[in-house]
């Protein structure tokens, strides 16, 4: 609607057919760039209107909690090596998180970078627990403000890769891979992988 109304603001100037496509060419690009730059960022730092999707696990680890950490750190590396981690020693905790809100709002889920950009964020605790420690993962998505509730099969992915990340953090962590924890997870196994979908 907008833009019909620009062609009619730019015949009454009287303005060149090429000038006028130039002017559209050049409005456009600017809604282009502000989409991007300025109004999904802004959207993405909000917080959200809705529920988290959320999965947590919990285990005891033969490693101190400065080795513990150590590890996951790693394996969070092995996962992803451009990722960025903070560490609070003292307190026992880890921070950092994947993907981008707004690459994955921009290029969508049907988009193979879009799809690769679901945001998640990360935390590790882990207490001292006899010689060893106990180590406290959550992994939940980390979408920004929205006009929907994101659909299902993208919450079933957050649920799948956040499965992911903490089984590897689980086996660095433990002697063997099936050494004893509790292996509380606030989830039900993991489903089939879903094909991608746009989200429109």
């Amino acid at each position: 609607m907008l833009t019909p109304l620009m062609i009619l603001v730019f015949r009454s100037l009287d303005f060149p057919l090429l000038v006028e496509l130039l002017i559209l060419a050049t409005m456009v690009l600017l809604v282009f760039v502000a989409l991007r730059w300025v109004i999904l960022p802004r959207l993405a730092r909000k917080p959200s209107r809705y529920a988290r999707t959320a999965r947590t696990d919990e285990w005891s680890s033969p490693q101190a909690p400065a080795a513990a950490l150590a590890l996951i750190e790693e394996s969070l590396r092995e996962h992803d090596p451009k990722v960025r981690t903070q560490i609070d020693e003292p307190v026992g905790e880890l921070r950092t998180s994947f993907g981008s809100d707004a690459v994955f709002r921009f290029k969508g889920s049907g988009s193979r970078k879009g799809w690769a950009a679901l945001p998640l964020a990360v935390t590790f605790r882990v207490a001292p627990d006899g010689a060893g420690s106990r180590v406290i993962g959550e992994i939940r998505d980390d979408f920004g403000w929205s006009v929907v509730e994101p659909p299902q099969f993208v919450a079933t992915e957050v649920k799948h890769r956040a499965a992911t990340v903490l089984r590897r953090a689980r086996e660095v962590t433990t002697e063997t891979e099936t050494t004893a924890g509790t292996g509380a997870s606030t989830e039900t196994p993991d489903p089939p992988p879903l094909r991608t979908e746009s989200l429109g």
